[in-house]
């Protein structure tokens, strides 16, 4: 069932580096002896009834934050609200 897990669900296009498997306190990869390859494990998924409604403005990581071997990431997005809406 590949590619079932997050139906309904979007995420903006990644334009940052690989968000895990850093040295702490550092900005290099693993330098250990298990050597493992960066990769994007923290994401930001959204999910509305109205796509349309939500615009993603900014999707980045925060590379600043050193102290664990993944880095933050984050997202800012414009919502319309529609409160009378009945859906």
């Amino acid at each position: 069932m590949s590619g079932k897990v997050f139906v309904g669900f979007s995420e903006p296009p990644i334009k940052f580096l690989p968000t895990y498997k850093f040295d702490i306190q550092s900005d290099n990869y693993d330098s250990s002896s298990k050597n493992r390859v960066p990769s994007y494990t923290d994401r930001v998924l959204y999910r509305s009834s109205d796509p349309s409604s939500i615009e993603p403005v900014i999707y980045t990581s925060c590379v600043s934050v050193k102290t664990s071997d993944h880095r933050p990431v984050f997202g800012i997005y414009q919502i319309k609200l529609n409160p009378c809406s009945e859906k």
